[in-house]
Formats: C-alpha cells, structure tokens, sequence
C-alpha cells in the first residue's frame, strides 16, 4: 500500500464540514454532547482532516490504504469496548469493523492480507465514562461518513459500488445515531458517571487516534511502536 496522500494547502476541514447535507449533523445536541464538543474542540480539525483527506485525489489504493488504518484502530477499539461495562445495545449498535473487512476483501484483500495490517492496542476501559469517552471520538467520525461516501461514488465508483458498507454503516443520516449517543451518555451522567471522565477520555481517544493516523505509514506498517502510553502497536 503506498503513502496516504498528503493534505493540499488549501484543503479546509472546515469547509468541506458545511458542504455536507444539514442532515448529517443532530438538529438539537444534548448539554453533554455540547460540552464534548467545546472542551476536544482543538482535536477536531486533526481529527476531520484524517478522513477528509479522501476528498483530495483519491485512487483505489489510498481508499485501501484508508479502510486498512481505520481496522487497525477501530477492531482494537471495539475489542475494548465489548469487555466494557456499558450497555449491550450501544455496543451492538456501534460495532463496525466487520464492514471495513467486508470491503477491503471486496477491494482484492485477502484474509491473510488482514492479518497482516498492523493492530492498535487499547487496552479495556476500566469504567463506563472512559468507554463512553471513546465512543463519542469514534462516533463523531460517522458525520463525515455520508460526504465522502458520495464524493467517493464519484470518483471511484466502480470500487464503492461494492465496497462501501462501512462508510454506509448509517446511511444519510448519521445524526440520528448521533442523537441516540447523546441519550446514552445523559442517562450515563445521570447514574453517578461524573460528565468531566467522559472528556477526559474523550481527550485520550482523539490523541491515540491521532498518533495512529500519524505514525502509522504503508511504508513502516510493522515498524512503529508510539510512545503514548496505553498506545502501542501489536507487535
């Protein structure tokens, strides 16, 4: 897999953020979600940037090169969150690695290609609020997930003719999923979880993920080990 294509100067996160359709962002955000957002807003930009990177001249290979970062960060993720203590339904609802190996296959990868794509390590969430924390990272991504879906279908259609089920995972509307994490997470402050753990490991995910998108290259896949602690690749 080659090198991610690098960002152009002009290219603006935020630009890209309000050409996409009003539905993909919730009509009424719930107090927590207002504070996440306000208090990781300066992780943000990274964190779009990372994936909206996809609308700057995208190929099959960089799209495969994405899909294969994004499994190498979120199975981990899920793996942690599975083992958590937190409701059954919103982890069931929210896993989806098994899609982005659906369509790295349906892209030629094959089984033993997979197991060979490097693997962050999480390790288990020791309470509810520093799960919920990584879910809202993870589920923020999903608003930018309908905007590259039909930019990808442009220019790349053949490939997300059959390889799109992650990037689809919640359709047009991801916003009303979105919603639904805020429900969660008010009923989790409302059960003794202190709002303020949440951010703090909300911080936390937004770093890790940061140093995954970073440090892990096509070109050094099994090469990189970061220094963040609790952040490290499976060797």
């Amino acid at each position: 897999m080659k090198e991610p294509t690098p960002l152009l100067p002009s290219f603006r996160p935020a630009a890209a953020l309000a050409a996409a359709r009003p539905g993909m962002m919730p009509a009424a955000p719930s107090w927590i979600l207002i504070r996440l957002a306000l208090e990781t807003r300066r992780h943000h930009g990274v964190a779009d940037a990372q994936r909206l990177v996809l609308l700057e001249g995208a190929t099959p290979t960089s799209y495969q090169d994405f899909l294969g970062l994004v499994l190498g960060f979120e199975s981990a993720y899920e793996r942690a969150l599975v083992a958590a203590d937190v409701d059954p339904k919103l982890v069931r609802q929210r896993v989806k690695s098994s899609r982005i190996r659906h369509d790295l296959i349906a892209l030629g990868a094959s089984e033993a290609d997979l197991a060979e794509l490097p693997t962050c390590v999480i390790p288990v969430f020791r309470t509810a609020a520093e799960a919920l924390g990584w879910v809202y990272v993870i589920e923020r991504n999903t608003l930018l997930h309908g905007l590259l879906r039909r930019h990808l279908a442009t220019v790349l259609p053949e490939e997300m003719e059959r390889a799109s089920s992650y990037l689809a995972a919640y359709g047009d509307t991801p916003g009303e999923h979105y919603r639904e994490l805020s429900t969660a997470l008010e009923d989790a402050a409302r059960e003794a979880i202190t709002p303020g753990e949440i951010v703090i490991a909300a911080h936390a995910a937004f770093e890790a993920q940061r140093l995954w998108f970073e440090q892990v290259s096509p070109r050094r896949l099994t090469e990189v080990r970061a220094e963040s602690p609790g952040f490290a690749l499976a060797s």
